[in-house]
């Protein structure tokens, strides 16, 4: 089956309800939804929660419910955020969460100091210049403050 898009505005409750009803459909007996669990689970294993939100996962091209729930999250947070969690990801090394935020919206480079330096640091080259970096104060390599204006 190939894998399905999530809607610009994914509902994490949702796509929880929706691996509930499949949970129950094959519980239930359900030809179809046992065939789309199938894969994911051994035929002898009860049917349960964990197997229906990895089905769905997949379903959605993810390797993961973790995965898809992260993804999730991600897409809905605004843009501050995102820049947030892509410098505390590129620092704690969750490098395939900072490449997820980076290929999702690539300008994140450019959001702050912090999002530039750690691109930086990474080798993502920022190829534009954001005249709001202007107003940085610096001593040495050391930020000192930034003047919002």
């Amino acid at each position: 089956m190939p894998a399905q898009s999530l809607p610009d505005r994914p509902d994490l409750d949702q796509l929880r309800r929706r691996a509930k009803e499949l949970r129950n459909a094959a519980r239930d007996g359900e030809p179809e939804a046992l065939a789309r669990l199938a894969p994911y689970r051994r035929e002898d294993t009860p049917v349960t929660l964990a197997a229906a939100l990895l089905t769905l996962a997949r379903e959605y091209g993810f390797a993961s419910w973790p995965e898809l729930k992260g993804a999730v999250e991600e897409r809905l947070m605004g843009r501050d955020a995102r820049a947030r969690a892509f410098v505390v990801a590129s620092v704690s090394g969750r490098a395939d969460r900072a490449v997820r935020l980076l290929d999702a919206d690539p300008t994140l480079v450019t959001h702050d100091i912090w999002t530039a330096a750690v691109a930086a640091r990474e080798g993502v080259h920022v190829v534009t210049y954001d005249a709001h970096f202007a107003s940085i104060t610096r001593v040495g390599t050391h930020v000192l403050s930034r003047n919002d204006e």
